[in-house]
């Protein structure tokens, strides 16, 4: 409570990503042959890949757009996931 006094949008960003569907929303995805490679070549609209996951390993946050995915990374992402499809 008193957190939302003092930074009210940081607050807000927060509640979205803690309840899904209510805007921002955490999705985490695979890599599969067609997404890899460069990762500015595989972006997909209004989603930012917070983290890439090799295995178990956690390899990059915030990666650049020449960081290079490969089949099998695991990406998270913070979305819209209406815009940005998770694929099964």
């Amino acid at each position: 409570l008193g957190l939302g006094a003092i930074t009210p949008h940081y607050v807000q960003v927060i509640e979205e990503l803690l309840e899904t569907g209510s805007g921002f929303d955490l999705i985490e995805r695979e890599v599969d042959d067609s997404d890899a490679g460069p990762l500015h070549m595989h972006r997909r609209e209004r989603e930012l890949i917070v983290a890439v996951f090799r295995g178990d390993a956690l390899i990059a946050r915030n990666p650049d757009g020449g960081f290079v995915l490969e089949p099998g990374d695991q990406l998270v992402s913070v979305g819209v996931s209406e815009v940005v499809p998770v694929r099964v």
